[in-house]
């Protein structure tokens, strides 16, 4: 994983890289599962209001939506490794005080 984070202020973003090495599948019929590398991406905002702190936060996993490998399962992909959700995007709000 390896990351690259930016603020300025009340402002901040974080993009951010995941990646899975190819490895030897022994479940099955055996093979070989390619590597895997997503993206994540954040951004997000802090302030202050009426004596309480504010966060919001915005972002999204996996944004490039890259497909988890194919392996010979019912699923088509290893569920203890990868994620076939493909892209995820949120938004948070913290409130504190």
């Amino acid at each position: 994983m390896a990351w690259l984070d930016w603020s300025a202020g009340a402002w901040s973003a974080r993009l951010q890289t995941r990646h899975i090495a190819a490895y030897d599948n022994d479940e099955g019929a055996g093979g070989r599962v390619g590597a895997w590398t997503v993206a994540d991406l954040q951004a997000g905002w802090r302030g202050e209001a009426h004596g309480r702190g504010y966060q919001v936060t915005i972002g999204a996993l996996n944004i490039t939506n890259e497909a988890a490998p194919s392996v010979p399962t019912p699923l088509g992909y290893d569920t203890k490794v990868h994620d076939a959700r493909g892209r995820i995007a949120y938004l948070r709000l913290a409130v504190t005080g």
